[in-house]
């Protein structure tokens, strides 16, 4: 009974450890993204506004939004991260 107990545990926490490293590695892609989202934001729109203000001003708005979106996904991911630990 307590062999079996402990094979289920310690089943349980490998799969837990898998998760944990999964989120992890996407934690650090979702913080890779969002750093060049954020620093996209001032180029698009420099190199786009003698090309048309609109288009430079749609890019650059359309940087914040996945920038903001990705901020959302990082605190999403954090929280099952900690779960995990």
């Amino acid at each position: 009974m307590n062999s079996e107990l402990l094979l289920k545990y310690r089943a349980l926490a490998n799969q837990y450890q898998s998760q944990f490293n999964t989120e992890k590695k996407q934690l650090k892609l979702i913080s890779l993204a969002r750093f060049i989202s954020f620093i996209g934001i001032v180029p698009t729109y420099y190199y786009l506004s003698p090309v048309n203000s609109f288009l430079a001003f749609s890019s650059a708005f359309l940087c914040l939004a996945v920038f903001l979106f990705l901020i959302k996904k990082f605190i999403q991911t954090e929280k099952q991260l900690l779960f995990y630990q």
